[in-house]
C-alpha cells in the first residue's frame, strides 16, 4: 500500500505504508509539472503532467538550492517570459515538452523590468550576464542558443 500525501509548497510524498516480506516506510518525494503534450479537437492545450524529482523534508534549509539577488530576479523574469512567449524550440537541444524563450527575449525582458536600476548598459549587460551563468551552473535553466528555459 503507498500513502501519498501534498505539503504546503506542493512536494509530494510517497510512502510505503504496508508491502509483504520488505520492510514498510520507504519514500520518495516529487512534485507535478504540468506539460503541454498537444492540441484537443477545438484547438485548445491538451496538457498532462510529469513527477519531477521533489526535495526530501531531512533536507535542512541551507541544504535546499535556493537562488537571491539578481539571479533571483532574473529567473522570476524568465518564468513570467515562459508563460507569456514561451513555444516548444525547434532543436532537440530542448527537453521535449519545455517551453522555451529567446535569449535575447529573456534579456531584453531583463532590463526593461529592473534586473538592476543603473542605465549604464555595461553594468546593466554585466549583472545579466552574472545572473544567467549562475542560474546555469546551479542547474535553474538550460540554454542552447538562442534559447533558454527553465530546468527546475
Amino acid at each position: 500500500m503507498i500513502e501519498l500525501s501534498k505539503d504546503g509548497s506542493r512536494l509530494i510524498t510517497a510512502k510505503v505504508s504496508k508491502q509483504k516480506d520488505e520492510e514498510d516506510s520507504a519514500k520518495i518525494h516529487f512534485r507535478l509539472k504540468r506539460l503541454v503534450i498537444g492540441k484537443n479537437q477545438w484547438g485548445e492545450d491538451a496538457t498532462s503532467c510529469v513527477a519531477i524529482e521533489g526535495e526530501s523534508d531531512s533536507y535542512t534549509h541551507r541544504d535546499k538550492p535556493t537562488i537571491r539577488g539578481p539571479a533571483k530576479i532574473a529567473y522570476d523574469i524568465l518564468t513570467q517570459c515562459v508563460l507569456d512567449y514561451g513555444k516548444d524550440a525547434p532543436t532537440t537541444s530542448v527537453p521535449r515538452g519545455c517551453k522555451a524563450v529567446g535569449w535575447r527575449q529573456w534579456r531584453e525582458a531583463c532590463f526593461r523590468l529592473g534586473l538592476t536600476m543603473t542605465e549604464d548598459e555595461h553594468a546593466k549587460n554585466k549583472a545579466f550576464i552574472n545572473a544567467a551563468r549562475h542560474l546555469k551552473e546551479k542547474q535553474w535553466i538550460g540554454v542552447s542558443d538562442p534559447w533558454v528555459w527553465q530546468a527546475r
